[in-house]
C-alpha cells in the first residue's frame, strides 16, 4: 500500500511539474514575446516566436467553426485526458517507466487544454526549431510532451500476450 501511494504521489508530482513548466513557459512567452519580433537563439537553431493557435497540431482545424473546434479540441481532448488519467491511476502497481508515456500524454493534453480554456480557445505556441534539414512548425512544451509520449508508447506499453 505504501509503495502504491508513494508511486502515485511521484506520478502526480511529475504531472504537476510538466504542466507547470508548460503553463509557465506560455505565460513568459506571452509576456516577453507577444509584441516583439522573433528571437533567434543557439546560432539560429531555435527561434522564439509568439503565436496563438486556435487549431490543433500545425493549426489543423483552425478554420473550423468555433462550435466544432470546441467540441473536438476541448471536449474530445478532455475525454482522452480522462481516459489516460484513469490508466495512470489504475497502473499504480506497474513499474514507473510504464507510466511515462501516458503521463507525458496527459501532461501535454492538460497543458494545452488549460491554455485553450483560458485563452479564448487558442493555444500559445512560441518555439521553432530550424537546423537546415529540419524546420518545425511553431509549437510549445505541451506539444513536445505529447510527441514524446507517443514516441515512447510502443516501448513502455507492450501488448500483453494472452495465455
Amino acid at each position: 500500500m505504501y509503495q502504491r501511494a508513494s508511486r502515485l504521489a511521484l506520478v502526480i508530482g511529475l504531472l504537476c511539474l510538466c504542466v507547470g513548466c508548460d503553463q509557465g513557459s506560455k505565460q513568459l512567452a506571452q509576456l516577453l514575446l507577444a509584441d516583439h519580433e522573433s528571437v533567434s537563439l543557439l546560432a539560429g537553431v531555435l527561434h522564439l516566436t509568439y503565436a496563438e493557435n486556435p487549431g490543433a497540431f500545425l493549426s489543423l482545424g483552425a478554420q473550423w467553426p468555433a462550435g466544432v473546434r470546441l467540441l473536438l479540441l476541448v471536449g474530445l481532448t478532455a475525454l482522452i485526458i480522462f481516459g489516460l488519467g484513469m490508466l495512470l491511476l489504475l497502473s499504480a502497481n506497474d513499474r514507473l517507466l510504464r507510466s511515462l508515456s501516458p503521463l507525458l500524454l496527459v501532461a501535454g493534453g492538460l497543458g494545452n487544454l488549460l491554455d485553450r480554456l483560458s485563452n479564448h480557445g487558442a493555444v500559445i505556441d512560441f518555439l521553432v526549431v530550424d537546423t537546415g534539414l529540419l524546420h518545425t512548425g511553431i509549437f510549445n512544451f505541451a506539444d513536445m510532451f505529447i510527441v514524446l509520449g507517443v514516441v515512447l508508447a510502443p516501448f513502455f506499453w507492450p501488448i500483453r500476450q494472452r495465455r
